[in-house]
């Protein structure tokens, strides 16, 4: 599944992985965020806890309207509350910035929270 835009000069795609790339980078940057998941397609090793994640970014593409799923794990020193609130500002905007998709959800899955010793 990808987006496909009709431009003057030709079409241009944008592959899912992409799209979920993104995510991911844009959720692994907000503050408080040990871990983020990745996609089943995606390789990309951002961090080197990245197993302790089980579940798997979702992707769902309708219509130019994107749904994202994003399991994450997060300090446990911080509000839960703002943190996912941030995660799914900055996804969506990242997105939209660089894709000129719409991302009409991003759902914020807390798997755990990292306890530091």
């Amino acid at each position: 599944m990808s987006k496909k835009n009709s431009f003057s000069l030709g079409n241009v795609r944008i592959s899912n992985d992409i799209i979920a790339t993104i995510a991911i980078k844009a959720a692994a940057q907000v503050e408080g965020v040990s871990d983020v998941a990745v996609s089943q397609t995606i390789c990309h090793d951002f961090k080197a806890n990245r197993k302790r994640v089980k579940g798997k970014l979702s992707l769902h593409l309708r219509d130019s309207f994107i749904y994202i799923d994003i399991p994450v794990i997060l300090y446990h020193e911080v509000k839960v509350q703002e943190v996912c609130e941030e995660i799914q500002r900055k996804v969506k905007e990242q997105i939209e910035i660089m894709t000129g998709l719409y991302v009409v959800e991003v759902n914020v899955f807390v798997e755990d929270l990292e306890i530091s010793e």
